[in-house]
């Protein structure tokens, strides 16, 4: 299985890949540094993820814009999309819900917390949910 990260935060996507990993150590984890970066990584059929988490406040393209123009894309409708986000802003959380989100989760602070939502999240939409699979 393949997870993208889509996030400018160093950070952050180490403790997230951290946690990933430590719960199966077989993922596919690819970066993306914004959106742009990962747009183009989205472009190319052999980097189609099968779990998109992505940030909002990042330069260039932020999560928003990242957002609409997956669900726009042949191919990519389908891909789970998980914003991981900082913003608790009843405005972003609206705007990423009408962008077809499938899932608005914030970003806790603590260390144990953080651990434990990615566990969460990737058990649900690595492990429970049924997914559309790439061909």
């Amino acid at each position: 299985m393949k997870v993208l990260i889509v996030d400018d935060d160093d950070g952050d996507v180490m403790l997230t890949e951290s946690c990933l990993h430590s719960n199966d150590n077989r993922l596919e984890i690819v970066r993306a540094f914004d959106g742009a970066d990962a747009l183009t990584l989205l472009e190319e059929d052999s980097h189609r993820p099968d779990l998109i988490l992505l940030d909002l406040n990042m330069p260039g393209i932020d999560g928003h814009k990242t957002l609409e123009s997956i669900r726009k894309t042949e191919g990519l409708q389908t891909v789970p999309v998980v914003i991981f986000s900082t913003s608790s802003s009843q405005s972003d959380i609206e705007r990423a819900y009408r962008n077809c989100a499938n899932a608005y989760v914030q970003k806790p602070a603590d260390l144990k917390n953080f651990q434990k939502t990615i566990t969460n999240i990737q058990a649900f939409w690595l492990h429970t949910a049924r997914t559309v699979k790439s061909a």
